[in-house]
């Protein structure tokens, strides 16, 4: 059952703390799940969550490579002399 909310202060933080809320609810037992019954978060928050770890990666590498391209482009190999 998919549960649609207009975060103010950011999907992260409302998410975090509705997750709080649920889990807090669920150890109270306030809700109750029925056997083979679990409870997921997705949607753009699980995107946001890959997306940042995929540029946690991607970024560095990036900046290294573009690094390593100037410093090649400026400090050319030194030739041998005859």
């Amino acid at each position: 059952m998919p549960v649609y909310g207009n975060p103010r202060r950011g999907r992260r933080t409302y998410v975090q703390m509705a997750m709080r809320a649920v889990n807090e609810a669920v150890a109270h037992g306030d809700i109750k799940l029925p056997g083979g019954y679990n409870i997921f978060w997705s949607g753009q928050y699980e995107y946001m969550l890959a997306a940042k770890e995929r540029l946690m990666i991607v970024v560095p590498l990036t900046l290294l490579l573009i690094t390593l391209i100037i410093y090649l482009n400026t400090n050319p190999p030194s030739r041998p002399r005859s």
